[in-house]
């Protein structure tokens, strides 16, 4: 195994001097955060952890995207600031940035500032469930109440208009026609005057439905999409009638019903497709570009569909991997494409590299892809033609791959050619949910039960994946476990997601108890033993957030108590050595547990005045490059050798080592420390043998400027009084 040795520099300076961070691709993708389209055409897009919103009009044709200033001047916050979009009643954009709303005003956002502004903005309906109704009246729903905005943004119980149920959906139009859809024991549909508060059953069933599967018109026409068709209740539920929409097919189940923004059509989703009718549900018609390339697939979910007509529209899903697609429907499309303003950087997850040194990531939380030129060029990784979206690898550098939501949920399997080529491992009798490797080649697999009532099952392998035993059938073990670990002394380690509880396991799975020496500490997501015997984790204990070690899983030091703060990742290449990814501070390297930790942030792009980053994963390779992915930012990494690594030295190199090798400008050495201060010289000699550096009474640590230096090879040695010890060869650039 090859190991990482130390070069402190004697200045801050020398070290930023010797790191430069690069970004590794060009890999771009769009992701949506939410959009709105008006009666005109007008697209608004808000892109996904980004502080950017794109205009443009779908009638023009090509589409121009045009970026609209910033919403706020203010400190952007991935995780507290998305922007969420909204029309008012006159077509208006408001972006909700976070919880504050702000209104366009053609060339500049600002606070809306009708109402109060003492706003208590956190309470606030969000703007997928704030409607107006034809009046211009603002209301806005929770899941027990539709409430009216009397004052502008400041939701008011006292201004509540139905409530008393648990409301999926409703529709606002005037003082007397309002309607809501609420379940309980069954669904239902209730008519309700906002001013009088009277409430009128007008339609019922026991068929599931969700808000996606109802529209009402404004004249009291309620369609209702079930699995046993499609409903049309009217008449103030005085009439009632199944609708037939594809004869070919009779009464199909009725996936979603929506009401153009024009008013003029009524769209339902069946199995065979999309129909329209012009004529409250007489008769239907199939629509040809509406079934064009239709994103369709089950484990897609319709989170937002704004229809003008029937040949032009636009859809937010959610997909498997619960990522955003945003899609546009147009008669020069004349199929659904996906938007496409302008990209941003990748959103990467789960940096590894096997022995070959291909570069893995999970990008987007969604697929996996690969590259072999350190993040240049990326590919797809795929497995008889699909993306890959569960991936492991053990030691030997054999890749594992499972489909937890697919046919083959039960078949996991295996590759020994970084991914080119995939081979059955086992069929299991239960859905895979994880595998856990560890590093002396065994792993655990977890099945899932049937139904969640069920315990889960942990299977063994002892030989690389050769072979599988099942050990044990959740007995004694509890709660989702998202990792494993295998310690120093033989025992398997545990963690639920939730970082609460940990289980240990002395008889590799067999039987599982508390681990009580745990209790009360909370394990974040990078958590690792290292050859030290440590056991080294994101966590808090107290409320006191930091990286901990423990050498016995009973007393905790907090490494980072004196150092940068909140962390977020970190990565060790061998014991003692964590470079880390932090809030507030860039990313930091630390050598000695610890005890020191050097700012290596350098030329990153590190903007902590107008950005708060979230850091997604960082990873230091056998070349002592460092990678970093930062949520919606894509990939950085550095220069080669930005942090030393050399293969196992023998006994008469451990007198010193140095880096980087080659160098451009500085080069770092470390004595061991029998021989530092034993009046110890350095010499640096040209390639004729002539001296031209030379050192005396060096300290442990000791920094050499060769910037100045021609371009060659030069030699460096130790000098004790009994004369020269040891010469390596260095290399200039």
């Amino acid at each position: 195994m090859k190991y990482l040795f130390l070069f402190l520099a004697s200045s801050f300076f020398s070290l930023h001097a010797q790191i430069n961070w690069e970004p590794s691709s060009t890999k771009s993708a769009f992701v949506p955060e939410d959009f709105v389209l008006d009666k005109k055409g007008n697209l608004y897009i808000s892109i996904k952890g980004n502080d950017l919103i794109y205009q443009t009009n779908i009638f023009d044709q090509p589409l121009k995207y045009n970026k609209l200033p910033k919403v706020s001047t203010k400190k952007f916050y991935y995780d507290l600031n998305p922007i969420s979009l909204f029309l008012d009643f006159k077509d208006t954009l408001l972006a909700f940035r976070g919880a504050i709303p702000y209104r366009f005003f053609g060339t500049y956002f600002a606070k809306d500032s009708v109402g109060r502004l003492d706003t208590n903005y956190a309470s606030m309906s969000t703007s997928f469930f704030m409607k107006y109704n034809l009046e211009g009246d603002l209301f806005g729903s929770f899941l027990d109440a539709i409430f009216q905005y009397k004052d502008k943004w400041k939701n008011d119980r006292n201004n509540t208009v139905f409530d008393g149920s648990t409301v999926f959906n409703y529709f606002p139009f005037d003082e007397e026609n309002n309607y809501a859809l609420v379940g309980g024991n069954s669904y239902r549909v209730i008519k309700y005057n906002s001013r009088t508060l009277e409430r009128t059953p007008v339609f019922e069933t026991n068929t599931p439905m969700d808000y996606r599967s109802l529209t009402v018109t404004v004249d009291g026409h309620i369609y209702a999409g079930t699995s046993a068709g499609l409903y049309h209740s009217y008449n103030d539920g005085k009439e009632f009638e199944v609708i037939l929409i594809d004869t070919t097919l009779g009464h199909t189940s009725i996936t979603r019903v929506f009401q153009t923004k024009s008013g003029d059509a009524i769209i339902a989703q069946v199995t065979s497709g999309f129909f329209a009718s012009y004529d409250k549900g007489k008769s239907w018609v199939k629509l040809y570009i509406f079934n064009q390339n239709a994103p369709t697939y089950y484990s897609d979910v319709w989170e937002k569909l704004e229809i003008i007509d029937t040949a032009n529209a636009a859809l937010m899903i959610r997909n498997g991997c619960y990522t955003y697609q945003s899609f546009l429907l147009t008669p020069d499309r004349g199929e659904w494409r996906k938007m496409d303003p302008p990209a941003f950087k990748m959103n990467a997850f789960n940096l590894f590299k096997n022995k070959t040194r291909r570069l893995f990531s999970h990008d987007d939380g969604c697929e996996w892809i690969y590259s072999d030129d350190d993040g240049n060029e990326w590919h797809s990784l795929l497995k008889n033609g699909a993306a890959i979206q569960n991936l492991a690898i053990d030691s030997k550098d054999q890749l594992y791959s499972f489909n937890p939501f697919e046919a083959d949920s039960k078949v996991l399997y295996w590759s020994k050619d970084g991914g080119l080529s995939w081979d059955t491992n086992q069929i299991f009798e239960r859905r895979i949910l994880s595998i856990q490797v560890f590093t002396d080649g065994s792993m655990m697999l977890l099945a899932s039960p049937p139904s969640s009532l069920d315990p889960t099952h942990f299977y063994y392998s002892s030989d690389f994946g050769e072979s599988w035993v099942l050990q044990n059938t959740g007995v004694g073990i509890s709660g989702q476990i998202n990792q494993m670990l295998k310690g120093p002394d033989g025992a398997i380690y545990a963690f639920q997601s939730s970082g609460r509880d940990a289980f240990i396991s002395k008889d590799l799975g067999k039987t599982w108890q508390l681990d009580n020496r745990l209790k009360g500490v909370s394990i974040g997501s990078d958590k690792f033993f290292d050859m030290n015997g440590y056991f080294v984790f994101l966590g808090s204990i107290g409320g006191v957030s930091g990286i901990y070690r423990s050498l016995d899983l009973s007393s905790f030091e907090n490494i980072t108590l004196n150092g940068p703060s909140i962390i977020q990742r970190m990565h060790s290449i061998a014991p003692g050595v964590i470079a880390g990814a932090f809030t507030k501070s860039g990313v930091h390297i630390t050598y000695d547990y610890g005890l020191t930790w050097i700012d290596i942030t350098s030329n990153l792009d590190f903007d902590l005045v107008n950005r708060n980053y979230r850091n997604n994963s960082i990873l230091v390779d056998e070349n002592g490059r460092i990678f970093l992915a930062r949520a919606n930012d894509g990939i950085y990494r550095t220069n080669s050798m930005a942090v030393a690594i050399e293969e196992p030295l023998d006994d008469k190199k451990t007198f010193f080592s140095f880096g980087p090798n080659p160098t451009e400008a500085f080069l770092n050495v470390r004595l061991n420390e029998t021989i530092a201060g034993l009046n110890t010289e350095l010499e640096l000699s040209n390639s004729l043998g002539q001296c031209i550096l030379k050192r005396k009474n060096i300290s442990q640590t000791e920094m050499l400027d060769l910037k100045n230096f021609a371009p060659g090879i030069y030699y460096l040695s130790v000098k004790t009084a009994a004369g020269i010890m040891h010469t390596e060869k260095i290399i200039k650039q």
